[in-house]
C-alpha cells in the first residue's frame, strides 16, 4: 500500500511540475506580448494552471506528503529558449 501511495504521490508531483512550467510559460508570453487580446488569454491561462497546482498540492496533502512547489528545468530551459 506504502509504495502505491508513493507512486501516486510521484505522479501528482509530476504534475504539479508541469503545471508550473505551464503557469510560468503563459506569465512570460503575456508580459512579451503586445495584443491585450493574446494578453489576457495568456494571463487566464496561466490563472488557470495556478488553480491547478492547487488542487493537485491539495491533494498530495491528503496523502500526508509534501507537494512539489516548482516547475523543471525544461520547462525554465523551454521559456529561456522562446
Amino acid at each position: 500500500m506504502e509504495n502505491s501511495n508513493q507512486q501516486i504521490i510521484d505522479m501528482l508531483n509530476h504534475l504539479i511540475t508541469i503545471a508550473e512550467d505551464g503557469k510560468e510559460g503563459y506569465k512570460h508570453a503575456a508580459a512579451d506580448v503586445k495584443d491585450s487580446t493574446m494578453k489576457n488569454i495568456f494571463e487566464k491561462y496561466s490563472h488557470q494552471r495556478e488553480g491547478y497546482i492547487f488542487q493537485l498540492q491539495q491533494q498530495v496533502g491528503k496523502l500526508s506528503s509534501s507537494a512539489a512547489h516548482n516547475g523543471g528545468p525544461l520547462g525554465a530551459l523551454h521559456r529561456t529558449w522562446t
